[in-house]
């Protein structure tokens, strides 16, 4: 298939650390809904579609080794997901105090606003299981 998107490499995290944090982080990215309305959904809400779509995805991806998902993985996936959105938010707060020339500190709070939001909403128990019923 030409011009379509077959991996993604971010080097500027790298670390070693379980798959499925790696695959929460990508969820955390680009799967929360930034400013706006889609399908009813705001702001630091999930699109279950799109994480429907990217977990499909990844699992049908994996067909040699190290193979899809585990049950272990999937079970703990939507506490990686708020673990990954935890680690996004310690990523903005650092880089906000790290920085030496803060050129827009609006852009910080609106990163870190997003963020907060999506942690509210990973933490309403409804959605909570939701993540776990989507991964199954």
């Amino acid at each position: 298939m030409q011009n379509a998107i077959t991996g993604l490499f971010d080097f500027d995290w790298s670390k070693v650390d379980v798959r499925c944090f790696d695959v929460a982080l990508a969820i955390t990215y680009f799967c929360a809904i930034w400013e706006g309305n889609q399908n009813g959904n705001r702001d630091g809400s999930l699109d279950m579609e799109k994480a429907s779509i990217f977990f499909k995805a990844y699992q049908k991806a994996f067909t040699t080794e190290p193979g899809p998902l585990n049950g272990l993985e999937l079970k703990y996936l939507p506490h990686m997901i708020k673990a990954a959105n935890i680690y996004v938010i310690n990523w903005v707060i650092q880089d906000f105090y790290n920085r030496e020339l803060i050129i827009d500190p609006c852009i910080h709070i609106k990163y870190l606003q997003h963020y907060s939001r999506f942690l509210t909403w990973l933490e309403k128990k409804c959605n909570f299981n939701g993540l776990g019923k989507l991964f199954l």
